[in-house]
């Protein structure tokens, strides 16, 4: 099944009110099952493809594919960011979010022998 970024016609609720703790599991699943659809069959034809869209505030834009991918994967940082202020607002410490020292830490332990 081929997957795209595509029209939706309806509007559709960013942060649903209704959604109960337990449902979140399998949405996340979902979501990420489709995201893998998506990204998995991206070539360079695609990630050049132009789109327009209107936001929800009735703004209209035109990006393509690849500045969009761009644009999430940036502004999931700065949601990160947001997320270890207000856990360390409650006194307690965020975890370790930064690629690079996840990989250096895995390199540290794999040098001194502990990762087989």
């Amino acid at each position: 099944m081929a997957v795209s970024l595509g029209v939706i016609k309806e509007n559709v609720e960013l942060f649903p009110g209704e959604t109960r703790l337990d449902e979140l599991p399998a949405q996340i699943e979902e979501m990420e099952t489709l995201w893998s659809q998506y990204l998995s069959q991206l070539d360079d034809a695609e990630l050049a493809r132009v789109f327009e869209y209107q936001s929800y505030e009735g703004q209209r834009f035109r990006n393509t594919i690849e500045d969009i991918l761009t644009q999430l994967f940036g502004h999931s940082w700065y949601h990160r960011g947001q997320i270890a202020q207000l856990v360390r607002s409650i006194g307690a410490e965020p975890a370790l979010t930064d690629f690079v020292s996840g990989q250096g830490s895995r390199w540290r332990s794999w040098s001194k022998g502990s990762v087989r």
